[in-house]
């Protein structure tokens, strides 16, 4: 059966460095970022999942104004948490590291994270690449965050393959408003079925 493990509030809120900047010409918010942690992989999917959380989130904060503050959440299985902390991956451990528990089922902890050194990042040999990952997957992880940061900021939702080989889809962050309250030119520049 499935269930939710855990679920760790992590990013700028733990560390204190939040930004809520509403008022000025960037008018930027941090937002509260949380990891869901899993007990089986098939629950990561998160078109399958995740995405009707994804959206009453959206509409709590674009519409309802429930929300003051925007949440983003990622999922992942214990077993990729647990994974990711033995071999050292720098997401995992600055959660593991920062990370504030809102909610647990058990009593379990994570594994105690296990640092990269120099020799498995390789670093020093021209090998290390973006703060020192060596790994390809570390790599992809990486660049998967960024373009998904980046949708935000266009103000798009990104929607990246679960490994099923399904195509990405690049779909407005706005999609909740029924079809027909779209100009026409925002139905040419984002048709829903829209994939790349």
């Amino acid at each position: 059966m499935g269930r939710v493990l855990k679920v760790i509030l992590y990013g700028s809120y733990t560390r204190g460095g939040w930004v809520n900047e509403l008022h000025t010409a960037e008018g930027y918010q941090s937002d509260f970022d949380l990891l869901v942690i899993v007990n089986q992989k098939e629950l990561t999917d998160r078109v399958t999942y995740w995405e009707r959380a994804e959206e009453r989130l959206t509409r709590e904060r674009a519409i309802t104004g429930t929300l003051r503050t925007p949440v983003n959440f990622i999922v992942h299985s214990l077993q990729e948490v647990n994974d990711g902390l033995a071999h050292g991956r720098y997401f995992f451990m600055d959660v593991a590291r920062d990370g504030i528990a809102l909610y647990q089922a058990d009593d379990s902890e994570l594994l105690t994270p296990k640092p990269k050194t120099p020799a498995r990042t390789g670093a020093g040999d021209g090998g290390g690449i973006f703060r020192g990952v060596a790994s390809a997957r570390d790599k992809l992880t990486e660049d998967l965050f960024v373009l998904r940061i980046a949708g935000r900021v266009a103000g798009c939702r990104i929607q990246l393959p679960s490994g099923d080989g399904k195509a990405l889809s690049l779909r407005p962050a706005r999609d909740d408003l029924p079809r027909s309250g779209l100009r026409d030119r925002e139905r040419v520049a984002w048709p829903q079925d829209a994939a790349f």
